[in-house]
Protein backbone atom coordinates (compact mmCIF):
# COMPACT_ATOMS: atom_id res chain seq x y z
CA UNK A 1 0.00 0.00 0.00
CA UNK A 2 2.74 2.73 0.54
CA UNK A 3 4.37 1.58 -1.93
CA UNK A 4 1.46 2.20 -3.87
CA UNK A 5 1.10 5.50 -2.61
CA UNK A 6 4.79 5.89 -3.03
CA UNK A 7 3.99 5.96 -7.12
CA UNK A 8 1.52 7.54 -7.11
CA UNK A 9 3.13 10.70 -5.45
CA UNK A 10 5.94 10.30 -7.68
CA UNK A 11 3.57 10.50 -10.77
CA UNK A 12 2.20 13.63 -9.62
CA UNK A 13 5.14 15.28 -9.16
CA UNK A 14 7.00 14.46 -12.33
CA UNK A 15 3.72 15.16 -14.52
CA UNK A 16 2.96 18.49 -12.41
CA UNK A 17 5.34 20.68 -14.71
CA UNK A 18 3.74 19.39 -18.05
CA UNK A 19 0.25 19.39 -17.37
CA UNK A 20 -2.49 21.99 -17.28
CA UNK A 21 -3.98 22.97 -13.63
CA UNK A 22 -7.16 21.05 -14.42
CA UNK A 23 -5.54 17.70 -15.13
CA UNK A 24 -2.86 18.03 -12.10
CA UNK A 25 -6.30 18.83 -9.92
CA UNK A 26 -7.87 15.34 -11.38
CA UNK A 27 -4.43 13.57 -10.53
CA UNK A 28 -4.51 14.88 -7.22
CA UNK A 29 -8.00 13.79 -6.19
CA UNK A 30 -7.43 9.90 -7.96
CA UNK A 31 -5.51 8.78 -4.59
CA UNK A 32 -8.05 10.94 -2.04
CA UNK A 33 -10.64 8.59 -3.81
CA UNK A 34 -8.73 5.05 -3.59
CA UNK A 35 -8.39 6.22 -0.10
CA UNK A 36 -11.59 6.69 0.77
CA UNK A 37 -12.96 4.34 -1.48
CA UNK A 38 -11.16 1.42 1.02
CA UNK A 39 -11.90 3.51 4.13
CA UNK A 40 -15.83 3.09 3.37
CA UNK A 41 -15.87 -0.34 2.08
CA UNK A 42 -14.14 -1.62 5.44
CA UNK A 43 -16.81 0.19 7.31
CA UNK A 44 -19.55 -1.21 5.14
CA UNK A 45 -17.56 -4.42 5.64
CA UNK A 46 -17.80 -4.27 9.81
CA UNK A 47 -21.15 -3.29 10.01
CA UNK A 48 -22.40 -5.82 7.60
CA UNK A 49 -19.89 -8.26 9.72
CA UNK A 50 -21.78 -7.24 12.88
CA UNK A 51 -25.35 -7.23 11.29
CA UNK A 52 -24.63 -10.91 10.37
CA UNK A 53 -23.85 -11.52 14.34
CA UNK A 54 -26.32 -9.83 15.69
CA UNK A 55 -29.18 -11.58 13.07
CA UNK A 56 -27.27 -15.11 14.40
CA UNK A 57 -27.37 -14.11 18.15
CA UNK A 58 -31.21 -13.20 17.91
CA UNK A 59 -31.92 -16.53 15.87
CA UNK A 60 -29.90 -18.45 18.60
CA UNK A 61 -31.90 -16.61 21.41
CA UNK A 62 -35.46 -17.67 19.77
CA UNK A 63 -34.48 -21.02 19.03
CA UNK A 64 -33.69 -21.37 23.40
CA UNK A 65 -36.59 -19.64 23.48
CA UNK A 66 -38.91 -22.35 21.68
CA UNK A 67 -36.27 -25.07 22.64
CA UNK A 68 -37.04 -24.75 26.54
CA UNK A 69 -40.59 -23.34 26.40
CA UNK A 70 -39.72 -20.08 27.94
CA UNK A 71 -43.06 -17.84 29.06
CA UNK A 72 -43.07 -14.30 28.57
CA UNK A 73 -43.06 -13.64 31.66
CA UNK A 74 -39.19 -15.47 32.17
CA UNK A 75 -38.22 -13.69 28.33
CA UNK A 76 -38.67 -10.15 30.42
CA UNK A 77 -36.34 -11.33 33.07
CA UNK A 78 -33.94 -12.50 31.34
CA UNK A 79 -33.92 -9.00 28.78
CA UNK A 80 -33.34 -7.87 32.35
CA UNK A 81 -30.66 -10.04 33.03
CA UNK A 82 -29.09 -9.85 29.84
CA UNK A 83 -28.02 -5.97 30.52
CA UNK A 84 -25.64 -7.52 32.51
CA UNK A 85 -23.55 -9.42 30.15
CA UNK A 86 -20.45 -7.39 27.92
CA UNK A 87 -22.57 -8.06 24.94
CA UNK A 88 -26.38 -7.89 25.87
CA UNK A 89 -27.06 -8.80 21.91
CA UNK A 90 -26.00 -12.40 23.01
CA UNK A 91 -28.77 -12.99 25.68
CA UNK A 92 -29.29 -16.30 24.52
CA UNK A 93 -26.09 -17.05 26.40
CA UNK A 94 -28.01 -16.92 29.43
CA UNK A 95 -30.00 -20.22 28.62
CA UNK A 96 -26.72 -22.42 28.27
CA UNK A 97 -24.17 -20.91 30.63
CA UNK A 98 -24.50 -21.58 34.25
CA UNK A 99 -21.84 -18.97 35.41
CA UNK A 100 -23.36 -16.16 33.23
CA UNK A 101 -27.05 -16.83 34.04
CA UNK A 102 -25.65 -17.11 37.80
CA UNK A 103 -23.25 -13.99 38.01
CA UNK A 104 -26.33 -11.82 35.86
CA UNK A 105 -29.03 -13.04 37.81
CA UNK A 106 -26.66 -12.19 41.30
CA UNK A 107 -26.25 -8.32 40.24
CA UNK A 108 -29.40 -8.24 39.32
CA UNK A 109 -31.41 -9.17 42.99
CA UNK A 110 -28.36 -6.98 44.55
CA UNK A 111 -29.41 -4.14 42.87
CA UNK A 112 -33.23 -4.74 44.14
CA UNK A 113 -34.43 -6.68 41.34
CA UNK A 114 -37.14 -9.63 41.58
CA UNK A 115 -37.80 -12.29 40.30
CA UNK A 116 -37.16 -15.52 42.45
CA UNK A 117 -40.35 -17.64 41.21
CA UNK A 118 -38.97 -17.16 37.35
CA UNK A 119 -35.63 -17.81 37.93
CA UNK A 120 -36.40 -21.15 39.41
CA UNK A 121 -38.77 -21.49 36.60
CA UNK A 122 -35.75 -20.94 33.91
CA UNK A 123 -33.59 -23.13 35.62
CA UNK A 124 -35.65 -26.08 36.06
CA UNK A 125 -36.67 -25.66 32.13
CA UNK A 126 -33.18 -24.96 30.67
CA UNK A 127 -31.00 -27.41 33.21
CA UNK A 128 -29.28 -24.73 34.81
CA UNK A 129 -27.70 -25.26 38.51
CA UNK A 130 -26.68 -21.70 39.98
CA UNK A 131 -22.77 -21.53 40.54
CA UNK A 132 -22.64 -19.57 44.03
CA UNK A 133 -23.63 -21.20 47.28
CA UNK A 134 -26.40 -17.47 47.62
CA UNK A 135 -28.24 -19.03 44.49
CA UNK A 136 -28.29 -22.86 44.99
CA UNK A 137 -31.27 -22.72 47.30
CA UNK A 138 -33.67 -21.53 44.35
CA UNK A 139 -33.10 -24.24 42.62
CA UNK A 140 -34.87 -27.37 41.56
CA UNK A 141 -34.20 -31.08 41.35
CA UNK A 142 -34.19 -31.09 37.02
CA UNK A 143 -35.78 -34.68 36.78
CA UNK A 144 -39.09 -33.65 38.49
CA UNK A 145 -39.55 -31.27 34.94
CA UNK A 146 -38.34 -33.94 33.05
CA UNK A 147 -41.56 -34.79 30.21
CA UNK A 148 -43.49 -37.90 29.53
CA UNK A 149 -44.41 -38.13 26.24
CA UNK A 150 -47.91 -39.73 26.03
CA UNK A 151 -50.93 -40.28 23.51
CA UNK A 152 -53.64 -39.61 25.42
CA UNK A 153 -57.21 -37.48 25.12
CA UNK A 154 -58.18 -34.85 26.65
CA UNK A 155 -60.68 -32.25 27.22
CA UNK A 156 -59.82 -28.55 26.91
CA UNK A 157 -61.55 -24.88 27.12
CA UNK A 158 -61.08 -21.21 27.72
CA UNK A 159 -60.56 -20.24 31.62
CA UNK A 160 -63.84 -18.60 32.02
CA UNK A 161 -66.81 -20.53 33.53
CA UNK A 162 -69.32 -22.10 31.27
CA UNK A 163 -66.40 -21.96 28.02
CA UNK A 164 -67.30 -24.78 25.63
CA UNK A 165 -64.73 -27.60 25.37
CA UNK A 166 -63.28 -29.77 22.95
CA UNK A 167 -61.70 -32.85 23.04
CA UNK A 168 -57.99 -33.22 21.75
CA UNK A 169 -54.86 -35.32 21.76
CA UNK A 170 -52.40 -34.72 24.89
CA UNK A 171 -48.74 -35.17 23.55
CA UNK A 172 -46.20 -35.20 26.37
CA UNK A 173 -46.63 -34.18 30.17
CA UNK A 174 -44.32 -32.91 32.97
CA UNK A 175 -44.97 -31.60 36.57
CA UNK A 176 -45.29 -28.06 35.12
CA UNK A 177 -46.43 -28.27 31.61
CA UNK A 178 -47.56 -30.27 28.59
CA UNK A 179 -48.01 -29.95 24.98
CA UNK A 180 -51.67 -30.42 23.73
CA UNK A 181 -52.74 -30.42 19.67
CA UNK A 182 -54.68 -26.90 18.71
CA UNK A 183 -58.44 -27.34 18.59
CA UNK A 184 -60.41 -25.00 16.11
CA UNK A 185 -61.06 -22.19 18.57
CA UNK A 186 -58.64 -19.25 19.17
CA UNK A 187 -55.97 -20.05 21.26
CA UNK A 188 -52.90 -18.19 21.39
CA UNK A 189 -50.06 -17.64 23.87
CA UNK A 190 -50.57 -15.73 27.23
CA UNK A 191 -54.31 -17.08 27.48
CA UNK A 192 -55.07 -18.97 30.13
CA UNK A 193 -57.27 -22.75 29.94
CA UNK A 194 -58.05 -25.36 31.63
CA UNK A 195 -57.40 -29.31 30.82
CA UNK A 196 -58.84 -31.78 31.96
CA UNK A 197 -57.61 -35.67 31.09
CA UNK A 198 -57.11 -39.09 33.29
CA UNK A 199 -53.69 -40.75 33.12
CA UNK A 200 -52.65 -44.15 34.88
CA UNK A 201 -55.50 -43.86 37.72
CA UNK A 202 -56.22 -40.43 38.59
CA UNK A 203 -58.61 -37.79 36.57
CA UNK A 204 -56.88 -34.40 36.57
CA UNK A 205 -58.24 -30.85 36.31
CA UNK A 206 -55.49 -28.15 35.58
CA UNK A 207 -55.73 -24.43 35.01
CA UNK A 208 -52.63 -23.21 32.43
CA UNK A 209 -51.38 -20.56 30.27
CA UNK A 210 -50.71 -20.59 26.72
CA UNK A 211 -46.78 -20.09 26.50
CA UNK A 212 -46.38 -20.70 22.96
CA UNK A 213 -47.83 -22.00 19.82
CA UNK A 214 -45.88 -24.33 17.47
CA UNK A 215 -46.19 -27.05 14.11
CA UNK A 216 -47.81 -24.24 12.20
CA UNK A 217 -50.19 -23.32 14.70
CA UNK A 218 -51.34 -27.13 15.54
CA UNK A 219 -49.99 -27.52 19.02
CA UNK A 220 -50.36 -25.68 22.48
CA UNK A 221 -47.66 -25.31 24.59
CA UNK A 222 -48.58 -24.91 28.46
CA UNK A 223 -47.36 -23.79 31.66
CA UNK A 224 -49.59 -25.45 34.40
CA UNK A 225 -50.68 -22.37 36.92
CA UNK A 226 -51.83 -25.46 39.23
CA UNK A 227 -52.76 -29.23 39.35
CA UNK A 228 -55.90 -31.08 41.35
CA UNK A 229 -55.90 -34.56 41.49
CA UNK A 230 -59.92 -35.87 41.66
CA UNK A 231 -60.76 -39.03 43.08
CA UNK A 232 -61.19 -40.75 40.20
CA UNK A 233 -59.97 -43.77 39.56
CA UNK A 234 -59.52 -45.82 36.71
CA UNK A 235 -61.69 -49.34 36.61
Amino acid sequence: MAEFIGRIWHQIFSRSLGTSPMETVIFLALPVFFVAWLVLSNQRRVRLEKNRLKTAWEQKWKSCIRKFEISPGETALLEELSVYLENPDQKYILLVNNHLFDSCLRHHLKNGGTGDELARSILLKAGLKPVSEELKGITFMRRSAQRKRVDVEAVISHAEVGAEAETVRLFDLSSHGASVEKPAGAFTAGEDLKLEFTYGKHRYSITAEVVRVSENGSRLHLLFHRMKDSETHSA
